[in-house]
């Protein structure tokens, strides 16, 4: 049987390629979408093959997550996609911590959450299902309840390392180095759980205001 693979689609106006994939069949209801469409962000050809493959592994765990029946997540699987979304969270101010007022805002308005997961999942529920997508996992309800508990912790953590490292001091943190490294199971061959997220610190702390707004 010969597999035909997908490749990047070219805007003919842009010139920006993209990456396009129909939903299967069984899945539609559930996704909400015909198709997935997401730009790649490059006229490079090479590159738009590169971020492709990526986006290719990442909704094929998207896929294999919706299909997945809900199960209880072990507590090394669990910590370590919380590492790997501390590293996002890094990533995003790798250069520029910002002002030390506003992490000290942050992390009064995290405490204030406390472990309410009513709270925690307004606070971050999204990015919760957007970690167990891409891994291509299906937490049930106990699961998920410690998953969000556990990330509220990691953003404390990043939110102090960030204060500290406003005040300049750009020491290793402590609190970054205890997770687990992710293993992905042999069904998930992906790359995606180290990709970076770009943003600025201005749009950063416009997205924790609006979140602590509407909860």
């Amino acid at each position: 049987m010969v597999l035909h693979m997908s490749r990047p689609h070219k805007n003919p106006k842009t010139g920006v390629y993209y990456f396009r994939q129909k939903t299967p069949a069984d899945l539609r209801a559930i996704f909400g979408k015909s198709e997935v469409i997401k730009s790649l962000n490059t006229k490079e050809p090479e590159l738009a093959r590169q971020r492709h493959t990526v986006e290719a592994a990442r909704q094929a765990s998207i896929w294999q997550s919706l299909r997945a029946t809900p199960s209880a997540l072990p507590h090394k699987q669990m910590m370590a996609l919380v590492g790997t979304y501390r590293n996002r969270l890094d990533a995003t101010l790798e250069n520029e911590p910002g002002e030390t007022g506003i992490w000290e805002q942050v992390i009064r308005l995290e405490t204030a959450y406390g472990s309410d997961p009513i709270a925690l999942e307004r606070w971050a529920g999204s990015e919760a299902t957007t970690l167990l997508q891409e891994a291509g996992l299906a937490a049930d309800a106990y699961s998920r309840t410690r998953l969000l508990d556990e990330m509220h912790k990691a953003r404390i953590e990043w939110a102090t390392n960030q204060r500290r490292r406003a005040e300049g001091d750009y020491s290793a943190d402590p609190s970054a180095q205890h997770f687990p490294e992710w293993q992905p199971s042999p069904e998930t061959k992906t790359e995606l759980l180290k990709a970076p997220v770009t943003v600025t610190m201005t749009e950063l702390f416009e997205l924790w205001k609006a979140r602590h707004l509407k909860a």
